[in-house]
């Protein structure tokens, strides 16, 4: 086997990659259908939901996971290309480190079900995702830095909104309360973690690629000598 072959060995069938998908989608999809309902007062007020579930980085990142995993459900293939599932961790990983920062298990153990499935088991969900489904050895040290564009583009947009509207999603992004040299800061400091998580995260590819292909050479050499 050509060393270029080494690391597409462990590619899920695409049956089985699709219908995981479509699982992670329903859940994905039900999570942020819930809380629409329950912003919307039980879709009484239709505007209520739509602007509430449009400020918070965690609905955002909900209906992009969402949409994301309906597409390879539906036979986008390249889109669970792991240079492309790099955004999902990423996103999935900010979202996962401000809810526990700033609300811990306090403010776990007391939400709703639907915010205990998106900030608790999602996670575990997407990277369980990687590690059975998908390749190993396609993520390239450049896909780090593009990871970063969703938490930047949400960024600008909350802050955007918070300026105009004087109603910022998140208290500590408040720039009238805080100043634009703090804010600026944490995002600085927020987007270096995010692509330190996506280079960590292309290592850990990487070396899981390198375990595979020895293991497959290996087994290879015992075929050959038996």
């Amino acid at each position: 086997m050509a060393t270029r072959d080494l690391f597409a060995i462990r590619i899920a069938p695409i049956g089985l990659t699709r219908a995981a998908a479509a699982i992670v989608a329903a859940l994905s999809w039900t999570s942020f259908l819930w809380t629409f309902y329950d912003y919307s007062w039980g879709l009484t007020n239709l505007e209520l939901g739509l602007v509430s579930t449009s400020l918070y980085y965690s609905h955002a990142a909900n209906l992009f996971i969402a949409v994301y995993f309906s597409g390879v459900a539906l036979g986008r293939a390249d889109w669970a290309n792991p240079k492309h599932y790099g955004h999902v961790l990423i996103i999935i990983s900010i979202l996962f480190a401000h809810y526990w920062i700033f609300k811990g298990s306090e403010g776990f153990w007391t939400s709703p079900l639907r915010s205990k499935f998106l900030h608790g088991a999602l996670g575990p969900v997407l990277f369980a995702f990687y590690f059975l489904v998908l390749p190993k050895g396609k993520m390239e040290w450049k896909n780090a830095a593009a990871w970063t564009i969703f938490p930047l583009v949400y960024t600008f947009y909350g802050m955007t909104r918070g300026i105009l509207t004087g109603k910022f999603p998140y208290a500590i992004s408040n720039v009238d309360k805080h100043g634009f040299p703090l804010v600026l800061t944490l995002i600085a400091t927020t987007t270096l973690a995010a692509w330190l998580t996506g280079m960590t995260i292309i290592a850990l590819d990487k070396a899981l690629a390198k375990g595979l292909a020895e293991r497959a050479f290996l087994r290879g050499d015992r075929s050959s000598a038996s």
